[in-house]
Order: structure tokens, then sequence, then C-alpha cells
């Protein structure tokens, strides 16, 4: 082939435009997915939980608690007897509040009573008498009313006056807490609150007996049960 051909094949050949192809090795790194990072999703946390059963605890020992508690507030209070002892208290009166049991008292006669209670007109002038008797030996006379309504006892005691200390009891409690349902009931208690003995009711009758039992307490002795005092 001489030199005027080479040139003419030369000429006639196209001309080089295209880039040359990636190497292999790019090829396979380009032919190879994005790997994309995809984040697991995480357990709960174990402190909220924890949190959460420990409430509900909560609340189940507190309906339990409430439970036992109205449980324990429906039994029925037992009858106050001879040798318990009176928990000191400080009651309601016309000239402020009185403590149940004073210091410079030997005896205290506690006696229950209510404006509508029959038998009171009758013991109210007892005590009176009592009073006057034995209130220089060491004798106090403690008449707890139990009416709901101030007035109504006041009108009783209008028409039945009292020489001896008259307190209030308008909700009950210290009744309740005695189980005192008898009209009138009356304790009487030595200077540390021991019940020495125990009445309910009140009949004319019953006077002697009861000045009887709490002389010889006074001076040291035993009450003797009757008819009318139990102790």
């Amino acid at each position: 082939m001489n030199s005027t051909q080479e040139t003419q094949e030369a000429q006639d050949r196209p001309p080089l435009t295209g880039a040359l192809p990636p190497p292999a090795s790019q090829t396979a790194l380009q032919a190879v997915p994005t790997m994309a990072w995809v984040r697991l999703s995480e357990p709960a946390p174990v402190a909220p939980l924890l949190r959460s059963g420990q409430r509900s605890m909560a609340a189940w020992m507190l309906f339990w608690l409430l439970t036992l508690l109205l449980a324990v507030a429906a039994l029925p209070a037992r009858a106050v007897s001879v040798g318990e002892t009176v928990t000191a208290r400080w009651l309601d009166s016309a000239q402020g509040p009185q403590p149940l049991i004073a210091g410079q008292s030997r005896l205290t006669y506690v006696d229950f009573w209510a404006s509508w209670c029959g038998p009171c007109k009758q013991s109210f002038p007892w005590m009176n008498e009592i009073h006057g008797k034995l209130a220089a030996s060491g004798l106090r006379i403690v008449a707890v009313n139990v009416d709901a309504k101030r007035a109504e006892a006041e009108q009783f005691l209008a028409r039945n006056p009292a020489q001896f200390s008259i307190v209030y009891d308008r909700e009950g409690a210290f009744a309740k807490a005695l189980d005192v349902k008898t009209m009138p009931t009356s304790l009487l208690l030595d200077a540390q609150g021991k019940v020495l003995f125990v009445h309910q009711g009140f009949n004319p009758k019953d006077r002697n007996e009861l000045e009887a039992a709490i002389t010889s307490a006074l001076r040291g002795g035993k009450v003797a049960g009757t008819a009318a005092v139990r102790p």
C-alpha cells in the first residue's frame, strides 16, 4: 500500500468522538446499590412501665385500705364497762370548753341526758341534792347533753335548773364512743377516769342506793352491786 492509499483510508475512518468506556472495576462499583442505614425500632423504655405498675399497685393498696377502714367503722361500738378507763376530753359548755375530769375532783359523776328524756326531769333535782352534799368531799357532777339543737337543751334547763356542770355533745361523738343508748345513763369515774359503776335510767327509788355507792367510793370503799348500781 502506497502512501497515497494510506492517507485516503485515514480520511475515510470516522473520527473518535466518544469517551473511553469506564474500567470494569468502576462499572462494578456503580452497579452496587447504595446501602441505606435502617434504624431498628428500639424496645419501649423499662422505667415508664415500672412506674405504671407501681401506680396500679398503689391504687389497689389504697382501695383495700379504705375498704378495711370502712368495715372497722361499721362495727358496732361496745358499751363501756366497769374497770375500763374513759379517755380524757374537753367538752363545750356555756362558759367555754371544760375538761371531763378536773384535777381537784376525787370522783366524777357523768350523766348523759336529753331534753326529751322523762326520767331526766327526776334525776336533775337529785343531782342538785347530791352535789350540795358531796361536792366538798371531792364529788364533781358533769351532765352531758346529747340534743342536736342546743336551744332545746336550754329550754329544759330553764324548767329544770342545774347547780352542777352542764356540757354539750351535740354530734353525739362522746355518747357513741361509750355506746350510750339509754337516757339517762350515768358513770362514776375516779380521778384517773376509771369506771367504778354504770347506771342506766333513773327511778326515785334508786336515790339512796346511788348515794350510798358514791359515798362509799369517796371513802375508798368498794361499790356494791345493786339493782340501781351495776359495778
